[in-house]
């Protein structure tokens, strides 16, 4: 056949193809399987993302919002504090049990957020209070990163950020247990399900 080599490269031909990028090295075909699982991962969280908010917002018409959120922040936590266990033994697929398990309860928490927000401050007021609640969210995740971040540098690895982040949503999650402030519904706004439980 034209034009296929028939004997091998030299070294030195070797050589100076890696050197003009014309031949993968080892650790750039690892980092590349690395890039397709994650990306793999990351749609797989995307993908049950869409299921777990569509059902939260099912779940929103007919269950309290408070109880919604205690178990979606108790359930992400408790992802999160399983996350480093899964990282040591992605070989075993744990990693993709966390990403079905995460995608699920990732933006399972706006509408009984929503919810809340209507009932307590009104139909009227409650695209302002939302968008309020949005930005501080953003706030917090911007801190949130930048805190990984240099626990990362400063320890070498995530773990203990993981730990943090799992707890946190353990206490956040009480914090919806806890408090019971009974909320005003303006006359004539029909109230699907009782938030003052």
């Amino acid at each position: 056949m034209a034009g296929e080599k028939t004997e091998q490269p030299t070294p030195k031909k070797l050589r100076d193809a890696r050197k003009k990028g014309q031949v993968l090295k080892s650790q750039d075909l690892t980092q590349a399987f690395t890039f397709l699982t994650a990306a793999g991962l990351l749609a797989l969280m995307g993908i049950f993302d869409m299921a777990g908010t569509t059902a939260s917002g099912w779940l929103t018409d007919r269950f309290n919002s408070r109880y919604l959120l205690f178990w979606y922040y108790a359930l992400r936590g408790l992802a999160l504090l399983f996350l480093p266990q899964s990282l040591m033994h992605h070989e075993q697929g744990s990693l993709s049990i966390f990403a079905v398990f995460y995608g699920l309860d990732w933006v399972a928490t706006v509408p009984p957020t929503v919810r809340l927000a209507t009932n307590a401050f009104g139909r009227e007021n409650a695209g302002v209070v939302y968008g309020w609640i949005f930005t501080a969210h953003q706030v917090g995740a911007s801190l949130a990163a930048v805190g990984a971040g240099s626990i990362r540098t400063y320890l070498g690895d995530y773990r203990t950020a993981f730990l943090i982040s799992g707890c946190l949503c353990l206490v956040a999650a009480s914090l919806f247990l806890i408090s019971r402030k009974r909320v005003s519904v303006p006359h004539g706004v029909p109230r699907t399900v009782d938030e003052t439980a």
